[in-house]
Parts: C-alpha cells; structure tokens; sequence
C-alpha cells in the first residue's frame, strides 16, 4: 500500500520530500554573505559620519583661530612719562591723554600709528608698523633722539585666549642675571638689588602684619615691616593672599614692584587683581617707574 501510493502520487510524494542540504548551505552562505556585507556598509557609514565630524571640527578650529590671530593688541608707553593721544588707523584710542595707552583688536599685519603729545612743541610722531607675528601683543616705545621722537618696538607675546598679558614690565633692561641660583633654582631671568629676604626671615615678617587688621592700617603697616626689604615675587604673592580688598591689594603691589627681587617674576602678582582696571593701573604704574 505504501509502494502503491508511492508510484501513484509521485508529485504528493516529491512535494514532500525535504529539500537537499547543500540548498540550504546555499541559502545560508548566501544569507550570511548579505547580512555580512551589509555590517560592512553599515561601519563603513558610521566611520564616514565621524570622519566627516572630525573634518569640520578642524577645519572650524582652523578658521576660529586664522581669524583671531589676525587681530594684535598694542601697548604704547612714553619712556619719559610724557602725556599723548595716540590714534591708530585714523581711530582715537583713549579720550584722556596718558603717558601709556592701550589699543586692541587692531586687524592685520600693519597698521599707521600717530602720536600727538600734550605740549603741541614737541611735535608729532608718524609710524607705519609692521605687526609680525600677526596676533600678538606689541609693546611700543615712544623715545626721544637727536631728530625728534621716534616709536620702538620693544617685545611682543602672544595673546592667550581669556588671559591676557602683563610681562610688559621686562622690557625694562636693568638689573643683572648673575644671582645665587639656590634662591631662585630653574629662574632665568633678571634680578635687581640684593640679599632679598630668606624664608625664615619672610615667615617672622609677616606675623607682623595680622589679617584681622583695618584694611588701611593693614597695608600701612605691611609697608612698614617690608620698607627696607628686598622680596621676591612669591613673598609678594603670599602678602596679597592676606589682604581682603582687590585696592589694598594693588596698593601693595606697587609698593612691592619697587622692591621685587626676582623682576620677571612679577607678572604672577596680576592674577592677584581680579579687577582689569586695577591690572591696567598696575602695569601704568611698572612701565613709569622701569627698574
């Protein structure tokens, strides 16, 4: 009956019959070969978004920082302390004149400088500058020679994004770099006066000037104590830390910028006056009194 039925419903039985194996293989190798293939396209996307990212991100950077490195800060100062108004590519940059002036965000690599003095006799100076590196800051000179006053460029650093500099006061060149290196291990740049105060002796100092003071008999009582002191830029920096008021602090540190041993130092004493106008007063007061 078996046999019979075989032969009589051959087409029943073949649609029966299971499939051979190496069609399934085939179906699954070509599956997986789909499936594999696919993985493949899907990582090849995902590297190409993240690559395409990281592209715009740096090129983003690149043209953020082309842009901003076009623009140069400049810091003009009479050595003799001599009043001017200082106009920069035809533009005023301050109402009131000043023996030292800032000007910022100057665009390009030159620009026209003109200096008109308070007493109209002396003159005016006329100067087209180059500034090179473009997006630095440039300290300029304003001198006085046999042929009349001349501009000088005396340093230029770079701008720090939020940070902005205050080492303008090297440009003073007395001093000696010849010092003991024990005081002041790793230093490399220049001193001025001698024998500045030991730690130990710094340490007796202070505890005389006691935080709980009055702010005014506070500070002139911290003058007092460091009067005929030479200091260095760390004891200046740990005196400013006990006075409460950003003023006192800027009155000490004028002060102690007369009396500072290790010179090149005496920038870190800035990020003590949160303040930018006393930061400003602060560097008027150095690049007056050169040392």
């Amino acid at each position: 009956m078996i046999i019979l039925n075989y032969f009589l419903l051959p087409e029943q039985n073949k649609l029966d019959k299971p499939p051979p194996q190496s069609n399934i293989r085939m179906k699954k190798t070509k599956k997986n070969f789909i499936n594999s293939r696919m993985v493949l396209f899907l990582q090849i996307q995902k590297k190409s978004i993240v690559m395409r990212k990281v592209f715009m991100f740096v090129f983003l950077f690149f043209i953020a920082g082309n842009s901003f490195s076009q623009y140069s800060n400049l810091t003009v100062f009479s050595e003799k302390g001599l009043k001017f108004r200082l106009v920069v590519n035809g533009i005023d940059q301050n109402t009131e004149l000043a023996s030292v002036v800032f000007a910022k965000n100057i665009y390009g690599d030159n620009c026209y400088v003109q200096i008109y003095f308070e007493d109209s006799l002396l003159g005016r100076v006329n100067k087209d500058l180059r500034l090179l590196p473009a997006g630095n800051e440039f300290s300029l000179c304003v001198k006085k020679k046999k042929k009349g006053f001349v501009i000088k460029k005396v340093k230029s650093v770079p701008i720090i994004v939020g940070k902005p500099s205050y080492e303008i006061f090297s440009v003073n060149n007395g001093g000696s770099t010849n010092f003991d290196k024990n005081i002041l291990p790793g230093y490399k740049g220049r001193v001025v006066g001698s024998n500045p105060m030991s730690s130990k002796d710094f340490i007796k100092a202070k505890a005389k000037v006691p935080k709980e003071m009055d702010s005014k008999k506070q500070l002139a009582n911290a003058k007092s104590v460091f009067e005929n002191e030479t200091l260095l830029t760390r004891h200046i920096i740990s005196v400013l830390g006990d006075f409460t008021y950003p003023y006192t602090r800027l009155q000490f540190a004028k002060f102690a910028y007369m009396r500072v041993y290790d010179i090149n130092n005496f920038g870190k004493v800035f990020d003590l006056l949160e303040n930018g106008n006393y930061k400003d007063e602060l560097l008027n007061f150095v690049l007056q009194n050169p040392r």
